[in-house]
C-alpha cells in the first residue's frame, strides 16, 4: 500500500476571519416563511412585449421542481397570507435565482430579483396581509453576469427552484456583514498599504471574536425553514455582533494613521446593450427591471443618484411600462434619476455614415426635450470600440460639449491611452470636452476598484477628479444595495481616497468645462 503524508496546519487568522464571515452570510435572515401556493406557465418571447404559452397552462411550482426552459419567461403566481409572527416588521420577498426577474405585488411594481439581488422590500407598498405576487421571469442559458459565484450555482438552460419566501432581515447582522466586505476587500488588495492591511487582519479577528459562532450556528440550523427561534439564544448572538460592530467603529473606523490620498468621483451607472447574448426584444425586460431597480433603491437611499444612457430605452419603458415611466419622470425632476448620452441608442462609432451619427442624436435630443424638457450635453459611450474624428463636430452642433468613453483604457492591448480627462478636437478643428475613465465602466463598488481608478488616473495634476463608474451592467442591473452601503462606509476608512457620489453630467461640468 502506498504511503500518503498527511501534513496538518492550523488555520490562518485572515482564513478564519473569512470562514466567520461565511457563516455571518448564513445570519442575515431573522426569519423565512415559504410560499408554497404557487403557479407557473412557461413562455418563448416573439416580440417586445409578446409571447407564444407553451401548453398546459399553469402548473403548480414546489422547492426541488426544475423550471424555465432555454432563453424563456416564466410567468409566476403565488398567494399567502403574512403570518402573524411578521406582521407589523421590515418584510422582504426573498428568492435565491439566476434568472432576471420583475416583482409586482398586489398591483404594485415592488422591485427585482436576479444573480445580484436575492431580495425585494415589500413594507412600505403593500397594505393588506394579503398578498398577490406576479412575477416575469427571463432565463438566459448564459446569464449576463457571472461574478456572483453563489447565484452561478443555479445558471444553465434550467434551473431547480430554491423556494420563494417571505422574509424578516436581522438588521444588525446585514450591517456587520456589510463592513467585513468593505474591510475585507481592502485586507486582500495589494492597493493598499501592507501595513494598514496586517492591522486590519489583527483588528477584524479582535472584532469577530466578539461573537460566540458556535451558538450562531445553532441558531442558523434553527432558521433555516422557520420564522420561529429560540430567543434568547438568537439575543445573546446578536449582542456579540453589536459588540463586533461597535469594536470596528471604534479601532479600525475611528484609527486615522494610515492616510489615503486621491479625489474619486463615483456615478452608479449601469451599461445595457440593447442585443448582445440576447435578442433585441429582451431589452425591453431588462431595461424595465433596471429602472425598477434603482427607483426602489432611491426610496430607500435619497442620496443615491443614477444615470441611465440611450433615449430608446425610455422610449421602451413609456410604451410598455407606463406607470413606471410616470414613477421615472418623478424621479428625474427630484435629481435622482439622471438622463445621459444624447443618442437614441449608444451605436457603433466607426461605420455607420456621417448622417446616421447626425441622426442618432437627432432622435435622442428631441425625445429628452418632448418627455423631460431637457437638452442632453454629453455623449455617453462607455462600451464603443473607436470612435470617428468626424464626432466633435457632429457632437457640438447637436448641444453636446462633452463626450465620455471608457473603451480606450481598459481594452487597448498593444499602448497605453495617454490621458483620462482632455479636450478631443475633430477633423474640423472642433472641440468637445472628453473623459476616458481608467477602469471599466462595470464595477461593484469595492475599494480595491476605487483605488486602482486613482492609481491608474493619469491627469491627476489637472483633470480635477477621476471618474469610477458603479452597477452591473452589459445587461442592465445597475446599483445595489450593497454598493450604496459601502459607499456610506468611505469616509470611515482614512487609508481610501476622497470620494463623492454625483450625478454623470454634474461631474462634467464641475471637473471638465474651462479646465484648459
Amino acid at each position: 500500500m502506498a504511503f500518503v503524508q498527511v501534513v496538518r496546519r492550523s488555520m490562518r487568522p485572515e482564513e478564519y476571519t473569512d470562514l466567520r464571515a461565511g457563516w455571518l452570510k448564513r445570519f442575515l435572515y431573522e426569519s423565512k416563511y415559504e410560499i408554497t401556493d404557487i403557479e407557473i406557465t412557461d413562455a418563448r418571447q416573439t416580440g417586445e412585449n409578446t409571447y407564444e404559452y407553451y401548453p398546459g397552462g399553469y402548473r403548480r411550482l414546489k422547492k426541488g421542481d426544475i423550471y424555465f426552459t432555454p432563453d424563456g419567461t416564466v410567468f409566476f403566481k403565488a398567494k399567502v397570507t403574512v403570518p402573524k409572527e411578521m406582521q407589523g416588521k421590515e418584510l422582504w420577498l426573498s428568492m435565491w435565482t439566476a434568472a432576471e426577474i420583475i416583482v409586482k405585488v398586489n398591483g404594485v411594481y415592488v422591485g427585482g430579483m436576479d444573480p445580484n439581488r436575492d431580495r425585494v422590500l415589500l413594507s412600505p407598498y403593500i397594505d393588506s396581509g394579503e398578498l398577490l405576487i406576479e412575477m416575469e421571469g427571463y432565463n438566459r442559458s448564459k446569464p449576463d453576469d457571472e461574478r456572483n459565484p453563489d447565484s452561478m450555482k443555479l445558471k444553465g438552460c434550467r434551473q431547480e427552484f430554491q423556494g420563494l419566501y417571505l422574509a424578516t432581515v436581522n438588521q444588525d447582522a446585514l450591517s456587520l456583514f456589510y463592513d467585513l466586505q468593505l474591510l475585507l476587500d481592502v485586507s486582500k488588495s495589494t492597493y493598499f498599504n501592507e501595513d494598514y492591511r496586517k492591522f486590519l487582519n489583527q483588528e477584524l479577528n479582535n472584532a469577530l471574536n466578539e461573537i460566540d459562532f458556535e451558538t450562531l450556528r445553532e441558531c442558523i440550523g434553527q432558521n433555516q425553514e422557520s420564522p420561529s427561534m429560540e430567543r434568547e439564544k438568537y439575543e445573546y448572538v446578536n449582542e456579540g455582533i453589536r459588540a463586533a460592530s461597535a469594536y470596528i467603529e471604534k479601532h479600525i473606523y475611528e484609527n486615522g494613521d494610515f492616510r489615503g490620498s486621491g479625489n474619486v468621483a463615483l456615478v452608479g451607472h449601469s451599461h445595457l446593450d440593447i442585443a448582445y447574448y440576447w435578442r433585441r426584444i429582451h431589452a425591453v425586460q431588462k431595461n424595465a427591471r433596471t429602472v425598477l431597480i434603482q427607483m426602489r433603491l432611491m426610496d430607500r437611499y435619497p442620496d443615491f443618484h443614477y444615470t441611465h444612457t440611450q433615449a430608446y430605452t425610455y422610449e421602451l419603458l413609456e410604451k410598455y411600462y407606463p406607470e413606471l415611466f410616470e414613477e421615472l419622470k418623478e424621479k428625474i425632476a427630484a435629481g435622482n434619476f439622471e438622463p445621459v448620452g444624447a443618442m437614441y441608442i449608444e451605436p457603433d462609432c466607426n461605420i455607420p455614415s456621417a448622417e446616421s451619427l447626425i441622426r442618432q442624436c437627432l432622435y435622442g435630443q428631441m425625445y429628452f426635450r418632448s418627455r423631460f424638457g431637457k437638452t442632453v450635453n454629453n455623449a455617453w459611450l462607455p462600451d464603443v470600440f473607436g470612435n470617428s474624428w468626424i464626432l466633435p463636430q457632429i457632437l457640438k452642433k447637436s448641444g453636446v460639449e462633452y463626450f465620455v468613453s471608457n473603451k480606450m483604457s481598459t481594452w487597448n492591448d498593444t499602448n497605453r491611452f495617454p490621458h483620462n480627462n482632455f479636450i478631443w478636437r475633430g477633423i474640423d478643428g472642433t472641440d468637445v470636452y472628453a473623459c476616458v475613465p481608467p477602469t471599466h465602466f462595470i464595477t461593484w463598488n469595492m475599494p480595491s476598484q476605487i483605488q486602482e481608478n486613482w492609481e491608474a488616473y493619469q491627469d491627476k495634476e489637472s483633470g480635477g477628479q477621476t471618474l469610477s463608474m458603479f452597477g452591473y451592467g452589459d445587461g442592465g442591473s445597475g446599483a445595489t444595495e450593497e454598493m450604496i452601503e459601502l459607499m456610506h462606509r468611505f469616509d470611515k476608512l482614512s487609508v481610501m481616497p476622497k470620494t463623492e457620489q454625483t450625478g454623470g453630467t454634474s461631474f462634467l461640468e464641475k471637473n471638465l468645462k474651462g479646465n484648459y
